[in-house]
């Protein structure tokens, strides 16, 4: 016959397990974020790959997207080859570093509003120079983004470069936005478009899950109290 779990236990295993959910939640907020890319709006909804955030020791943000299957990053009619935004208000100016040859970022890239086919419009874009079937255009890269405005010149957290798509009428709001060339998709024949994130709770919800963990931690103790 099992043994009953004590309530004086149960509520130190809980305060336990809410103390790392909060320690968790708040390491995730400041260090790093990972997106799934796997909405489409002129391509089918599939995996195309993953774009990530890194916090840095010197407040700037690396930002990396690692598309798989032979997708490649380039730009078609939108101007817009990346597209991601500021919850930071206002919007901060910024430097980029890092890209590889064909890719850009200049004055003109951001802050602004910048159209990304389906997703609506971005406060930052990187710029590509290569179309579908460009054997120059990666699958994978890396660029890190520098606050020029922010108090002390840093970012304190990634979720500063994170907050979803500014959207017109029967757009799909999203936290970022990469025009791709799919060689899967249409049959097999290749196609191109933009792709998405998926939208994901921020760490945040976590915190509260370990907030309502402490709540019935206190619940247990007082009714523990009551019955004596």
């Amino acid at each position: 016959m099992s043994k009953l779990i004590k309530p004086r236990k149960l509520a130190i295993s809980l305060a336990m397990f809410a103390l790392i959910t909060v320690g968790s939640a708040t390491i995730a907020r400041a260090d790093a974020a990972v997106f799934n890319l796997n909405t489409g709006s002129t391509l089918p909804n599939q995996n195309y790959g993953t774009l990530s955030l890194l916090l840095n020791g010197d407040g700037s943000i690396t930002i990396t997207v690692n598309l798989i299957n032979g997708n490649r990053i380039i730009e078609t009619g939108q101007n817009v080859s990346i597209g991601f935004n500021s919850s930071l208000s206002p919007n901060p100016s910024i430097t980029v570093s890092g890209l590889p040859a064909g890719y850009s970022f200049g004055a003109g890239d951001g802050p602004g509003s910048f159209g990304a086919d389906g997703f609506g419009t971005f406060d930052y874009r990187i710029r590509s120079g290569f179309s579908a079937g460009d054997a120059g255009a990666v699958s994978n890269l890396s660029f890190t983004v520098f606050c020029t405005s922010c108090a002390g010149g840093v970012f304190s957290s990634v979720y500063d470069l994170v907050s979803a798509s500014t959207n017109p009428p029967g757009t799909i709001s999203t936290f970022f936005a990469v025009d791709i060339f799919c060689p899967n998709c249409n049959g097999g024949q290749g196609a191109t478009g933009f792709v998405g994130t998926e939208a994901v709770p921020e760490p945040t919800s976590m915190l509260l899950l370990g907030t309502g963990l402490f709540g019935l931690v206190a619940g247990i103790r007082r009714r523990r109290k009551s019955q004596k």
